[in-house]
């Protein structure tokens, strides 16, 4: 939708997928370190570390199994400290493995962006791409918040959510619905008659369909 900002239609193709990923397939290397250093290596650690990573539990693994003897040296290679691609050293990092749910999936995808970009992602996980947008403002900076897709939560959502929340509805468009007394989406519904003989038709289903919390489920490439 713009430079930093992207609706995702998220709940069939990759949850059927996603059932089937091991853990190595959900696990993300997040360095610990914020921004960019001049000391530590800034690659991509997911690229470059984490089949590392994987090789060496690997052949852990497999010493482990071959040692038959009480006291046998361990001779699986020990993980370089040192970055092969810009030698410098890596920063302390956490291997996060995230679950099958859809707040681990967002957040899996939040800390990918993190770690390829250096930058902090809000998220709102909602069953259309209005409720979606306006989820997405509610933890900034770097968080995110989640509606169940029924009906009872999302009117509990959306009854006392300030107009001026919605996307589309400017300065403007607020200070001439206060001036109709109409402050929530709530009052939109209330004030509906008002809302009728002033606004175009147009304008007023899109009133309408705001104050029952009904948006988009189709996403445009």
């Amino acid at each position: 939708m713009s430079l930093d900002e992207a609706y995702l239609e998220y709940w069939t193709e990759h949850f059927e997928k996603r059932v089937h990923l091991s853990e190595y397939e959900r696990t993300v290397v997040c360095r610990k370190t914020d921004g960019c250093s001049k000391t530590l290596c800034n690659c991509d650690l997911n690229l470059k570390l984490k089949p590392l990573l994987l090789q060496h539990e690997l052949s852990k693994h497999n010493s482990s199994l071959s040692s038959d003897t009480a006291g046998e040296t361990d001779h699986s290679e020990k993980l370089s400290t040192t970055c092969l691609l810009c030698g410098r050293p890596y920063p302390v990092y956490d291997l996060v493995t995230f679950g099958m749910s859809p707040d681990d999936s967002v957040n899996e995808m939040r800390a990918k962006i993190e770690q390829k970009t250096g930058l902090t992602a809000s998220a709102g996980i909602a069953p259309n791409t209005m409720l979606a947008k306006v989820c997405s403002d509610k933890n900034k900076p770097n968080g995110q918040y989640r509606i169940l897709p029924d009906r009872d939560t999302v009117m509990e959502f959306i009854t006392d959510l300030p107009t001026r929340k919605i996307s589309g509805i400017g300065k403007v468009s607020e200070t001439m619905l206060n001036a109709l007394g109409v402050y929530t989406c709530k009052d939109l519904y209330e004030q509906r008659a008002f809302l009728y003989h002033l606004y175009s038709p147009i304008s007023f289903n899109y009133f309408m369909r705001i104050c029952l919390g009904i948006g988009s489920t189709f996403v445009e490439r």
